[in-house]
């Protein structure tokens, strides 16, 4: 070979792997993917005549995709994995989520409450209490009043439990905070009895309303603004409480189960457990009670209760009955369903926020949680 056909040769083996090295117009294409549950696999493609670039990542419970273009704008889409159960909604807000409610009575509306929001009313410093609602699940209002930033953080407080009747709604919360509304769209205030209790559940029955928390609180109403102190039936906390067939179940620590039909005589029950109970509820003939590790109770009569496995050790915080399914939810997403109370399933849930509180209205299940989660359950 001559000196000048070895020198054109070695141009053309130069040229060759500028072209291949992605010079001058070519394409490159990046990968990793890892396997197991809760695996994720993310595919990066991009190109230099300035296009733009789109990124997928998928997990056991979503695909996001995350598209550039050459404005620099950017798109992401997430979708739950196909076989998640649920599917991640938009509360319009970050805060963390308690508590949830559908209204059977007057509006067909679910009611949502949460932490407290600042700098939240009308580009200003003031506060707002989370208070959210919607009719389909789908469009969230926000409704929670707003305080004037001078006094407003002596006002404003994070909020935990709903409650409904003929008339007014009831929110309650930290502080003993206790909000009224004729049409859950206007708040008014009422003012607490002692500022230092939590109230965490409300519930209404016979004309009374009931506030229950910290310590063993036991508040009553007739109109949700005059409240007035119940007797100390136990010092536990109380964490939830549902009106079931003309009485009162009230849950919490160490196995508290208590009952009345007029909030001022309580029996208790033994349930056997020593766990905190966080929910009750009754659907299909059948009591069910959730706690902390997973801890699952049923009963058909309300005063013999039975163990049942849900096969996880987290806590599980909310439950709901509808469409002869029972849902319950607790912390890093979880979702278990059941069609009798005695057997769960685990179910894929779209979210790893932790999941508060669950409601069954207008056909549907609804979850709320941490960071603003909400998830509906068709």
């Amino acid at each position: 070979m001559t000196r000048r056909n070895f020198f054109v040769l070695y141009l053309a083996i130069l040229a060759c792997i500028v072209y291949l090295s992605g010079c001058g117009g070519g394409v490159s294409d990046s990968g990793s993917s890892s396997s197991a549950s809760g695996s994720t696999t993310t595919t990066t493609s991009s190109s230099d005549n300035s296009t733009g670039s789109s990124t997928t990542t998928t997990s056991a419970v979503s695909t996001t995709t995350t598209t550039s273009n050459a404005s620099g704008s950017t798109t992401t889409t997430t979708v739950p994995a196909d076989n998640s159960t649920g599917t991640l909604g938009s509360s319009g807000v970050t805060q963390n989520l308690h508590g949830i409610k559908y209204d059977t009575f007057k509006y067909g509306a679910f009611l949502v409450v949460g932490d407290y929001q600042t700098l939240a009313c009308n580009n200003s410093q003031d506060p707002m209490d989370t208070i959210l609602t919607s009719t389909d699940a789908v469009s969230w209002s926000q409704v929670g009043p707003c305080y004037d930033n001078s006094t407003g953080f002596s006002n404003v407080h994070n909020l935990y439990g709903v409650a409904y009747g003929y008339n007014p709604f009831l929110v309650v919360g930290a502080h003993e905070q206790i909000l009224t509304s004729p049409d859950r769209l206007n708040w008014t205030n009422v003012p607490p009895l002692n500022d230092t209790i939590m109230l965490y559940g409300a519930a209404y029955l016979n004309s009374t309303f009931i506030a229950v928390g910290q310590s063993g609180t036991i508040l009553t109403s007739n109109n949700a603004s005059t409240w007035t102190v119940g007797a100390l039936v136990t010092t536990n906390n109380l964490y939830g409480i549902s009106n079931i067939g003309g009485t009162f179940y009230v849950v919490g620590e160490n196995g508290t189960l208590l009952t009345s039909t007029n909030g001022t005589i309580w029996t208790t029950v033994s349930t056997g457990s020593n766990s905190a109970l966080y929910d009750i509820v009754y659907g299909g003939g059948i009591f069910v009670i959730v706690g902390e590790s997973g801890t699952i109770l049923t009963s058909t009569d309300g005063t013999t209760w039975t163990a049942r496995s849900s096969g996880i050790q987290q806590n599980l915080y909310g439950v709901a009955y509808g469409n002869s399914t029972y849902y319950t939810v607790g912390a890093r997403g979880t979702l278990l369903s059941s069609t009798d109370g005695s057997t769960w399933t685990v179910k894929t849930s779209p979210t790893s926020n932790t999941l508060t509180q669950i409601a069954y209205g207008n056909g549907k299940f609804v979850a709320v949680g941490e960071a603003g989660t909400l998830i509906t359950i068709p």
